[in-house]
């Protein structure tokens, strides 16, 4: 199957977070058209497929809420604060936890839960999903206490798991690119990963990356702190 970077909505754009949304996508700002007020501090960054706006908040919902004016369509109870922001692909919005623990796929329609993923159920934050997720192939991919794992997005069950390093906790997501997947890790260093062997290919020289990468045209970008790299 060829990769298509556009399969699967996230932040900054596609899953390769270039940030391009395309010429014309956003028309002249004229000031706030709406507000939509959560009970607590909103980190998750806002995802908007066909007309929705799908977001986390430190309240422990994530909230479906129209973008033409910003009235609320579902909300759904993590059981913990959300900062992460979600992927949506399949009709699923695909979105962990950090407070709960919980990795989650919610039907983006209803917002009814279709499954969730821990490697602890009983002790869900030992193996935390930390970070947001990312959506390649028709599988999800987070970062965890345990390990930066692969699942099947249908059904949440975990096939893939790199075992060399863990991706740093955080508002932080996976970048893709054909077979290759980056990630910050726990030595806070970019890793290229193999998706088809779960093995390292390569990896940065000492510079602590803080934030997601982004790919374009071979060169990979990356966030070191005080300014940026490439």
């Amino acid at each position: 199957k060829d990769f298509d970077p556009f399969i699967g909505k996230t932040f900054r754009g596609n899953s390769m977070r270039t940030g391009y949304y395309g010429p014309g996508t956003f028309s002249t700002c004229k000031g706030v058209k709406w507000k939509f007020k959560t009970n607590g501090k909103v980190w998750s960054s806002p995802v908007v497929v066909e007309g929705v706006v799908y977001v986390g908040s430190d309240d422990g919902n994530v909230y479906a809420i129209n973008a033409a004016d910003g009235t609320e369509k579902w909300r759904f109870p993590t059981g913990g604060k959300v900062i992460a922001a979600p992927a949506i692909a399949d009709g699923k919005v695909f979105i962990s936890s950090h407070g709960s623990g919980w990795l989650f796929a919610l039907d983006a329609k209803t917002g009814s839960e279709i499954w969730r993923y821990n490697k602890d159920p009983k002790n869900p934050k030992r193996f935390a999903a930390w970070t947001s997720p990312g959506y390649a192939y028709g599988h999800v991919f987070v970062g965890t206490r345990g390990g930066f794992i692969g699942l099947e997005a249908d059904t949440g069950k975990k096939v893939w798991q790199y075992r060399f390093g863990k991706m740093n906790a955080g508002m932080l997501a996976p970048t893709f690119h054909g077979t290759t997947i980056f990630i910050p890790t726990n030595d806070i260093i970019p890793v290229a990963i193999d998706l088809r062997t779960e093995m390292k290919l390569s990896h940065g020289h000492g510079n602590h990356c803080k934030a997601s990468l982004a790919y374009e045209d071979g060169v990979v970008f990356y966030n070191n702190g005080p300014g940026s790299k490439a």
